[in-house]
């Protein structure tokens, strides 16, 4: 498992989180972030964390060409999230008055909407949103996309992507995330959402707790992501500071997802490896770890994959682990699908190549190529 900090520039991401979480940051992280903001060295999702330290005390301490960069940074973010999320609020209008559920945002909108720095303190690029069974009714997707000129960008199991004739995209999903598709863990969530008011408009986001689970599952899964590990500052953009949660409701969704030991294995990372300065709820997190559920032996080998870290501070996955990345996509996820959720076999499987759903024998030559693309990883060293 890699490190609470990644591994491209671990020393600059700890010096970022000092500065934005702790009460007194050390002179050291200023130094280095100062540097760093000359020296132009932060990694591309380093550079998202600065507009955080917008209003942040430790800012004075920084060369005035710095904090210019960082007031730069925060005015970008806070003009754009104001774009998205009013996006975001047209977008919700449109899916209730087509006779879609009232959908529920995911990721950016409820961090920017959380967020006690502000809704410039945490950059969209994109609007996530859940609509539970909206998979169900592809014709209905399709003459919403035609009817707001939205071009699809491909698909996955769990989500369809479209893109604005403005340029904007979003993440439709019907599933919480490739690790965890089942549709209990879709009404978990939506029954325990609340909603957060922005400009006289009600956003419906996750509870503290699932919001939780999720970024720290989409930290733990994402190639990139746990590579350069900005995730944690998501985490602790959560954490700082409350002594508030329900370990209950930590615990309860995540025994209901398929990647539960990763996210068990985020949690117990988070309350070992933080900085001792930084205040979070370290037994809260150690104890929903210990009560989650363990994993049958098939799913737990197949989620089980280890990156492999290069001098050149890339990751990649050994060939038995892009095998296993294989069977999960391609043979367990449309078993899960079928079992779990009660989904034609034809429909589950022709879900994971495309959507609408492929005829089986579309998929058939669709794995092909897709196995054609990949074939060289089979022998690489």
């Amino acid at each position: 498992m890699l490190p609470l900090l990644g591994v491209k520039k671990p020393d600059q991401l700890l010096a970022l989180i000092d500065f934005c979480f702790s009460p007194d940051p050390a002179s050291e992280s200023s130094k280095l972030i100062d540097r760093c903001l000359q020296e132009d060295l932060f990694t591309g999702e380093q550079y998202r964390i600065l507009p955080l330290m917008y209003g942040k005390t430790a800012l004075e301490r920084l060369s005035p060409s710095s904090i210019s960069k960082v007031q730069s940074a925060y005015k970008h973010t806070f003009y754009r999230n104001h774009v998205l999320l009013n996006r975001a609020s047209v977008m919700r209008s449109w899916l209730i008055e087509r006779g879609f559920a009232e959908p529920v945002f995911l990721k950016g909108v409820p961090n920017c909407l959380k967020s006690a720095s502000g809704i410039g303190s945490r950059p969209m690029v994109d609007v996530d949103l859940l609509v539970p069974e909206m998979h169900l009714n592809p014709d209905m997707i399709l003459g919403f996309f035609k009817e707001h000129d939205f071009k699809s960008l491909g698909s996955t199991a769990r989500s369809v992507t479209g893109e604005s004739p403005e340029g904007f995209q979003f993440d439709f999903h019907w599933y919480l995330s490739n690790w965890a598709i089942s549709s209990s863990v879709v009404e978990q969530l939506v029954n325990s959402s609340e909603c957060l008011s922005f400009r006289q408009v009600a956003f419906r986001v996750p509870c503290v707790e699932h919001h939780l689970v999720h970024v720290i599952g989409h930290g733990m899964f994402d190639e990139h992501l746990a590579m350069d590990a900005r995730w944690v500052v998501d985490v602790l953009m959560l954490l700082h500071g409350r002594f508030d949660f329900s370990e209950d409701r930590i615990v309860e969704l995540t025994d209901q997802v398929q990647g539960r030991a990763r996210i068990q294995s985020g949690l117990r990372i988070l309350a070992d490896h933080t900085p001792e300065q930084i205040q979070i709820d370290r037994d809260l997190l150690l104890a929903a770890a210990d009560r989650i559920r363990p994993m049958s032996r098939g799913p737990a080998w197949l989620f089980n994959r280890q990156l492999i870290v290069d001098a050149n501070r890339t990751g990649r996955y050994s060939k038995k682990d892009w095998i296993k990345g294989v069977l999960t996509t391609y043979v367990y996820t449309p078993f899960l699908l079928w079992r779990e959720n009660r989904l034609p076999l034809k429909f589950a499987i022709g879900l994971v190549f495309d959507f609408p759903p492929v005829p089986i024998r579309r998929c058939i030559v669709l794995f092909g190529l897709k196995v054609k693309k990949h074939f060289y990883r089979l022998f690489e060293a």
